[in-house]
């Protein structure tokens, strides 16, 4: 499907406030402490614990009206293969390597840090040591139950029409 203009620009620039709205929600326990009893601190708070609730929705609105529009699961699976799991898995590598190393060398030479191949599947797949990459691990998810849920929308809205 070929998005028209207006609305790609549209997409666009909801795309770039909800990326600022992100930032402010990650941003807001830096603030929160040293200027909360400010006036501007109570601005910043709306705007991180309020108005940027709206972001990360969004971004999977998005997503999944692309994902549903391209008329080709394949191609859109393999897309999302390079453009999301690939960098999920090489960062949640980076990620889980970077931190098996400070943990076991730098912070305090522990010894009995956990350095299991069933850990490391765990930190990279899972991405239970990379608490931020919960998004993209969503999006992977979603885009694999794809399939499975048409299938059940498709017979919940059969459903619906019989009664």
């Amino acid at each position: 499907m070929v998005v028209p203009k207006e609305f790609s620009r549209k997409i666009s620039v909801l795309s770039f406030i909800s990326s600022i709205l992100v930032v402010l929600i990650h941003a807001n326990t830096e603030f929160e402490y040293k200027i909360s009893d400010s006036w501007g601190g109570g601005i910043i708070d709306f705007l991180s614990c309020n108005l940027a609730l709206f972001a990360v929705p969004f971004f999977f609105l998005v997503s999944g009206f692309f994902f549903g529009n391209s008329g080709n699961y394949v191609e859109t699976v393999k897309k999302r293969f390079w453009s999301v799991l690939v960098p999920y898995l090489l960062w949640n590598t980076i990620y889980v390597l970077y931190l098996s190393f400070i943990d076991t060398f730098v912070i305090h030479l522990n010894t009995s840090a956990d350095l299991s191949l069933g850990s490391f599947i765990d930190g990279v797949l899972l991405g239970k040591r990379n608490l931020v990459s919960w998004f993209l691990r969503s999006l992977i998810a979603y885009t694999i139950l794809t399939p499975v849920l048409l299938v059940l929308l498709k017979k919940f809205t059969m459903r619906i029409e019989i009664v």
